[in-house]
């Protein structure tokens, strides 16, 4: 089962070690810790209110798996799945922003 959630502190590692992976050009992730934490507590800031619209950046990753992180759908996820994880999305967005 896929579930899209917002990006948590401990995903530190495997963000860092899949912009390490992925190269120059394939994403905008830098590959650089500091930089990542500094995007993920931005994420954090944003979800909790504290940023304002020009500084928000929300982070999500699509969980795939207990120990599978994703940052994209892959090929392999059926377009009615990814319609019910954004329909997911907006209901938890909807429930968090009232």
């Amino acid at each position: 089962m896929f579930y899209i959630r917002p990006i948590a502190r401990d995903d530190l590692p495997a963000l860092l070690a899949l912009s390490e992976r992925s190269g120059a050009g394939l994403t905008t992730l830098p590959a650089n810790a500091e930089r990542l934490e500094q995007r993920i507590e931005r994420s954090f800031a944003a979800f909790a209110g504290n940023a304002s619209k020009a500084d928000a950046c929300y982070v999500f990753v699509l969980v795939a798996g207990p120990d599978v992180v994703r940052i994209a759908p892959s090929l392999v996820i059926s377009l009615d799945e990814i319609l019910e994880g954004l329909a997911r999305l907006e209901t938890a967005l909807g429930k968090a922003l009232s």
